[in-house]
């Protein structure tokens, strides 16, 4: 049976695309996935809210159960599960901030050698612009989620998620520049990227910038002209070093490209009752 290849863009909508702002898309992603793949019971935020209400109400409660005992161990692999997302999270979040990220994928299977569904990036890396400041061009959350959206309605994911997908490991590889200086401090190690296998469904998302502002990203000045850049004549940094382009970057080590895979992996966490006790409610 030939892999299952789809290919769906993915419009970001901002005035200035920043590496945070492809870190925060990717998330957005890597969530949207998890829960859509039956890996997590409820997205992710409603995962988060409801370990810290147990964190909260374990300083007072006492286990005086064998019920109580079993609910509270279910519990911890919800924290384990949810723990990973947040460590998945913050490791792209740092790579994208270190690093010159190409493409990254999802894996989704017990191993990374025999993946059920495969979810490939695809990083507009020559229209991310490096002299702006993410806090000063976001992304809205009513553009990002009109994008999730989007991507529930595309016909080429509907076809694959009317297949139920059993709970499974979730891995991270990430093509990037080979700098073992911003490497050596993440949790990653260098692989040969391996051929998915004929049976894994091969999903691609172009990440496209659409920007409705009439303006090149050189010559756009305004995180520039603020007070920030008045201490880089304190520093001595230069005009030439201020402006270094993203695309010159890329050209110069396309030949530095490198896979490497996360240690990182989230455990597909199963929704269960406990001796017929939701272990949701407080």
């Amino acid at each position: 049976m030939p892999n299952i290849t789809k290919n769906i863009d993915f419009n970001m909508e901002v005035d200035v695309l920043t590496s945070a702002t492809v870190a925060n898309v990717v998330n957005s992603i890597l969530e949207f996935l998890l829960y859509q793949r039956n890996q997590i019971p409820f997205v992710y935020k409603t995962l988060k809210h409801y370990t810290q209400l147990w964190e909260d109400q374990s300083q007072d409660d006492e286990v005086t159960t064998v019920r109580q005992f079993n609910i509270n161990r279910q519990r911890d692999l919800v924290k384990t599960t949810k723990d990973s997302i947040s460590e998945m999270r913050q490791l792209i979040h740092t790579s994208f901030q270190n690093n010159i990220i190409k493409r990254l994928r999802f894996l989704f299977g017990t191993t990374t050698l025999t993946p059920r569904e495969a979810y490939t990036i695809h990083i507009p890396t020559e229209s991310i612009a490096i002299k702006h400041y993410y806090e000063h061009h976001q992304m809205s959350p009513a553009a990002l989620n009109k994008a999730l959206v989007n991507l529930v309605t595309t016909q080429e994911l509907y076809d694959i998620f009317t297949h139920d997908l059993n709970t499974t490991n979730v891995y991270l590889e990430l093509e990037m520049v080979d700098d073992i200086n911003a490497i050596n401090s993440s949790r990653m190690f260098r692989k040969t990227i391996s051929q998915l296998p004929q049976s894994c469904k091969d999903i691609h998302f172009h990440l496209l910038h659409v920007s409705s502002a009439n303006f090149e990203n050189n010559s756009l000045k305004c995180c520039k002209e603020l007070k920030i850049f008045e201490d880089s004549e304190i520093l001595e940094v230069t005009e030439d070093c201020a402006n270094t382009s993203n695309d010159t970057s890329l050209e110069q080590k396309q030949d530095q490209l490198e896979w490497y895979e996360s240690e990182v992996i989230v455990r597909g966490l199963k929704d269960k009752t406990v001796h017929g006790m939701n272990m949701w409610r407080k």
